[in-house]
């Protein structure tokens, strides 16, 4: 778990282009990409520890990871979310571990850095962050 969020918080720090002049994604926030390749990884361990008897303390502490994560990277904007910050990041960071749990039970029918560039595209299309 460590070494997730140590990579996470490095891939985080990157400031590289991921949208067209059009705002269009062209590449995944990297620290997506390292959250799935992680995932892939280590998918013994993670689909055992997010499946349905799994270790719910797990569970709580990526949700968390991830609601850090989206925090940080909304307060770094000009955006004013129509929700409460509070709910908005929950809301995001639920999913994040919803697709990754399917994406693990479905047997990863797709790879690390697509998944990441599908996540990528729905945070910035619907929530725009």
């Amino acid at each position: 778990m460590n070494e997730l969020i140590r990579g996470m918080k490095n891939k985080r720090l990157s400031e590289e282009k991921i949208t067209d002049r059009d705002g269009n994604v062209v590449k995944p926030l990297p620290d997506l990409v390292y959250v799935f390749e992680h995932v892939a990884n280590n998918e013994s361990f993670y689909t055992v520890m997010l499946g349905p008897h799994g270790e719910q303390r797990l569970l709580f502490r990526l949700l968390e990871v991830f609601t850090d994560t989206l925090s940080e990277r909304l307060s770094h904007t000009h955006l004013k979310p129509t929700v409460p910050k509070e709910i908005l990041v929950h809301y995001a960071a639920s999913a994040y571990l919803g697709v990754i749990v399917w994406w693990l039970k479905n047997g990863q029918p797709y790879p690390p850095e697509y998944m990441a560039t599908q996540l990528t595209r729905l945070r910035l299309q619907h929530m725009n962050f």
